[in-house]
């Protein structure tokens, strides 16, 4: 593996000056300028084997991949495909249990301080990854007249990426499904809260 090449878990890509992987920070930045008024920004699939190869363009050499031939929607998906092919999540797998259980509770002070502390315990590459994904998708929903992705549409295509991997065992009732969802909207809807 060449010095630039990344491995199967956010700490073992090429990073930013903010901790922060590049494949991440490439494809939401791409998004930013070209996306941000298409309509269904990551709902619309890319073609599935352009995202592949893609992705494995990044995983090769993540700092030399250009963009300029890619449409948003396969640039997207390959973010998505990235968080889900990951060996453990952003949120991590060891505390998947306890942020579905905070995300129970009905009282919302009560709620966002258990993801507070939560986001706190997180290694520093998932938070500032997690952090760049949530302030960007924050942006897409600001344009959400034109592209027709609100906050509620946005947090159904990421929950999944950002709560599980392909590797997860997890037994998905469509109650843990709506916990996971309302994870992503609270953090949303209260950015300056978590990212200050």
């Amino acid at each position: 593996m060449s010095f630039q090449g990344s491995g199967t878990t956010l700490n073992d890509q090429v990073l930013t000056g903010d901790n922060v992987p590049v494949i991440v920070d490439r494809c939401i930045t791409h998004v930013e300028v070209h996306g941000l008024k298409e309509k269904g920004v990551y709902r619309t699939a890319g073609q599935s084997s352009r995202v592949q190869a893609l992705l494995d363009e990044f995983r090769r050499d993540a700092l030399s991949v250009s963009l300029n031939e890619y449409p948003v929607a396969e640039v997207a998906d390959t973010l998505k495909r990235f968080l889900r092919e990951l060996d453990d999540s952003v949120f991590e797998r060891i505390n998947y249990p306890a942020w579905i259980s905070a995300a129970g509770c009905t009282e919302l002070s009560r709620r966002l301080y258990s993801y507070e502390y939560y986001l706190k315990k997180m290694p520093s590459v998932h938070f500032n990854t997690l952090k760049r994904i949530i302030l960007h998708l924050h942006q897409v929903a600001e344009h959400c007249g034109v592209n027709k992705m609100p906050i509620t549409n946005l947090a159904s295509c990421f929950a999944p990426s950002l709560m599980r991997t392909n590797k997860d065992k997890v037994h998905l009732t469509g109650e843990v499904y709506s916990q996971e969802i309302k994870i992503i909207i609270d953090l949303l809807e209260n950015k300056d809260f978590f990212f200050h």
